[in-house]
């Protein structure tokens, strides 16, 4: 069995982590479904004529953030993380990593959650009239 102290120190000085790797790996994969997520509901929105102009400006402005920040954790990997030195799980800058993971799922839920409504009120305001 392994000891927890080697899992948390590694007894080399240089390593890269796996973990940071697999978050990168997932935010790009969530980058990639924000942008389908969004063009369909526009898309399907725009020609049904059910999209405000402040609904299609959300949807533009937190698919943005999340690309930005799929952008940015491809980045930090770049430069925090040396492939040519042995592997280890999970390094300091995994905390970074996971908050720009949380950051890219809580944009992708806050865009859905209100393109969702956006069709509600419309969809009420249509029965009105």
């Amino acid at each position: 069995m392994i000891p927890i102290t080697l899992l948390l120190e590694p007894p080399i000085e240089y390593y890269w982590a796996l973990a940071n790797l697999i978050f990168t790996i997932l935010g790009i994969l969530l980058a990639i479904a924000m942008i389908i997520t969004v063009i369909i509901i526009v898309v399907i929105k725009l020609y049904k004529k059910r999209m405000s102009a402040g609904g299609l400006i959300i949807a533009i402005i937190s698919t943005f953030i999340t690309i930005i920040t799929g952008i940015v954790g491809i980045v930090l990997f770049i430069f925090t993380e040396d492939i040519r030195n042995p592997m280890f799980w999970v390094d300091i800058w995994t905390i970074v990593h996971l908050f720009i993971l949380f950051v890219q799922i809580t944009c992708m839920a806050v865009a859905i959650v209100i393109l969702a409504t956006v069709k509600k009120r419309t969809a009420v305001g249509d029965a009105e009239l």
